[in-house]
């Protein structure tokens, strides 16, 4: 069964309009710092110019080629020294970005493109369990593990704890009847069917909480752990769809056991392929 999926639409004319307005501040900022250049000491450019602009939010909006050829024949040799700082300012500015602004710069720049990504795909939630199957074989796409990833991480930015993303991604992939109908491994006394064996579903989840939580400043935490969170998420999402309906014979959450372990095969892969879409989403745009 082919799994679809309808990607969370955005309308970022705002952002585009803030977006606008920063660069014209930004131009005029430099305009006005140079505008005098000719009575100052070139020594002095590059010394103090990070004092004069806001270097928290100029970083976002630089380019991060120089748009001026230093071989061009018709500039003066004082022009291209001038060119030469404006490029190693450019440079450093931009090397001052913290994740948690790249990320923003990305999902921000590329969202059209990874929304429409996925609603050429799949539709959410799931009712079915071999929709979430489909899924699993179709993130092995990098291109659309990045673009689930680029939803997903502008959509719950503004949460703050690995089991507050985990449940909320959890609640938008699945519907409530499938999260009390799949569990992460099978066992010999519950004919539900497993996800935990789903490598490239899991690592897309694990690489959502890890760039959402990099906003935060806290400590990444092992592979093994972020499994837990994934595990916790689902049971608790399904715990509270069970409480909603009122079914008393709920199975969730339970702790998780040895058991519920994967193999460290399984987890060695998740751990790579958790690399790659990283790796993946952090270069987008720039190959």
């Amino acid at each position: 069964m082919a799994a679809t999926f309808n990607a969370y639409s955005s309308d970022s004319e705002e952002a585009d309009n803030e977006d606008s307005q920063f660069i014209c501040l930004y131009n005029a900022s430099i305009i006005y710092y140079f505008a005098d250049l000719n009575d100052r000491d070139l020594d002095d450019i590059g010394d103090n110019i990070l004092l004069d602009l806001n270097v928290k939010t100029l970083p976002s909006a630089l380019p991060k080629e120089p748009s001026v050829s230093l071989d061009d024949g018709n500039l003066t040799s004082y022009q291209k020294l001038l060119f030469a700082k404006l490029d190693l300012i450019i440079k450093g500015l931009n090397s001052l970005q913290s994740e948690k602004t790249r990320n923003a710069v990305i999902c921000e720049g590329n969202l059209v493109n990874f929304t429409k990504t996925f609603t050429d795909s799949v539709t959410l939630p799931f009712n079915d369990y071999f929709e979430l199957v489909s899924l699993d074989l179709a993130l092995g796409s990098v291109e659309l593990s990045v673009s689930m990833v680029g939803i997903f991480v502008q959509r719950l930015r503004t949460y703050n704890t690995e089991s507050g993303v985990s449940k909320k991604l959890w609640s938008s992939i699945l519907s409530g009847t499938l999260a009390i109908g799949i569990t992460w491994k099978v066992r010999l006394n519950d004919a539900r069917p497993a996800y935990g064996h789903m490598i490239n579903l899991v690592a897309v989840l694990a690489v959502i909480i890890k760039l959402i939580m990099e906003s935060t400043e806290k400590t990444p935490i092992t592979i093994l752990k972020m499994i837990k969170v994934i595990q916790d998420g689902r049971r608790n999402f399904a715990w509270s769809f069970n409480t909603k309906i009122g079914n008393k014979q709920r199975k969730d959450p339970v702790p998780m056991r040895d058991k519920d372990q994967l193999d460290s095969d399984t987890v060695t892969k998740i751990d790579a392929r958790i690399t790659k879409i990283t790796k993946s989403f952090k270069t987008f745009g720039l190959n």
